[in-house]
């Protein structure tokens, strides 16, 4: 379209130069008002003046249309240097990736009836024997009554600890909450549609990484927390498109993450079962210096859930407690 106008703007100066100048001459040559009356040259120069009024109007829309386009055009093309820009300023690689995450377990199923039933022996243990030294790695948690009494309910455990799974004799519980992983993929939001595109923009699965575990007596669940899960590097290397290389890429990008199943290919039919009532309850999404938080990530409905949610258009601010959407 602006090829076209180049030709048609000076078309059109030309046309109202030569129309006032046909209107003007005419004026000084005809008599274009008899007896109070317009005559025919009257008309047709008034005409000419409309015309000409008409026509510098048009050339007048067309060079604020034009002017309205080169800025437009300009401010686009500033935008995508600044981005440009930005996104050299805070690029990111594999190793500025890194994941904390909060997940429960249902421990009352079949799967952990062996497990919890020796936290409880060990919890009889300590609470008939209050002075009974606790093994390494293991903490007691207490909870407040009524009266303000610390009463022990639990354990806290970490990975080096005897009252973790047992990688040998309780291998599969071990494989399950002792040693996990996630798998991550972040899709981007198309600009035009503002529908999310149907193939992640990068996908990677992490390295794997023992949690430490609460347990309480009264509780239903075994709860995981671990911190600073890194990426599999060797993974991240062969999933990365390249649209997702700095932190003003995941400006309005979705990130949902699953619990990996790297492990459970030798799992039994209760294992399989178990990993159903896997609940990812809290995340952070680390990149560079910024954390990106959710407390109660979204959910999808399907037979192994998908967490997810997504990351606010400034991409720049470290956002905590992001919420669902």
């Amino acid at each position: 379209m602006n090829d076209s106008l180049n030709y048609i703007v000076p078309l059109l100066k030309f046309t109202a130069i030569f129309i006032a100048a046909l209107s003007g001459s005419l004026g000084l040559l005809v008599d274009f008002k008899k007896e109070g009356k317009i005559t025919k040259w009257g008309r047709f120069i008034l005409i000419t003046i409309l015309v000409s009024f008409v026509t510098s109007t048009i050339m007048e829309g067309i060079e604020m249309y034009r002017s309205k386009e080169a800025a437009r055009s300009e401010q686009l093309k500033t935008q995508n240097l600044l981005k440009e820009i930005s996104r050299g300023v805070y690029g990111f690689s594999a190793n500025d990736i890194s994941f904390d995450v909060d997940i429960s377990v249902d421990a009352k199923t079949l799967f952990y009836k062996s497990y919890v039933s020796r936290l409880k022996g060990a919890f009889r243990k300590y609470s008939t024997n209050p002075k009974a030294m606790l093994p390494n790695g293991v903490e007691k948690l207490y909870t407040v009554d009524i009266n303000g009494h610390e009463v022990f309910d639990g354990f806290l455990c970490s990975s080096n600890s005897s009252l973790y799974p047992n990688k040998v004799t309780e291998k599969e519980v071990y494989d399950l909450i002792g040693n996990i992983a996630l798998d991550v993929k972040i899709y981007k939001f198309d600009e035009g549609s503002k529908m999310l595109a149907s193939t992640p923009a990068l996908n990677f699965r992490t390295i794997n990484a023992m949690p430490s575990l609460e347990w309480r007596i009264n509780w239903d669940e075994i709860e995981l927390d671990v911190n600073s899960i890194k990426v599999d590097l060797q993974d991240f290397s062969w999933r990365n498109n390249g649209t997702i290389q700095s932190l003003t890429d995941l400006s309005n990008a979705r990130i949902e993450f699953s619990y990996s199943d790297s492990n459970m290919n030798n799992f039994t039919e209760n294992g399989m079962e178990a990993v159903k009532n896997i609940d990812i309850h809290s995340i952070s999404f680390n990149v560079l210096n910024r954390m990106f938080s959710c407390m109660k990530p979204c959910t999808s409905s399907a037979e192994y859930p998908i967490s997810s949610f997504n990351i606010p258009e400034n991409a720049l601010k470290t956002h905590l407690n992001i919420r669902c959407k």
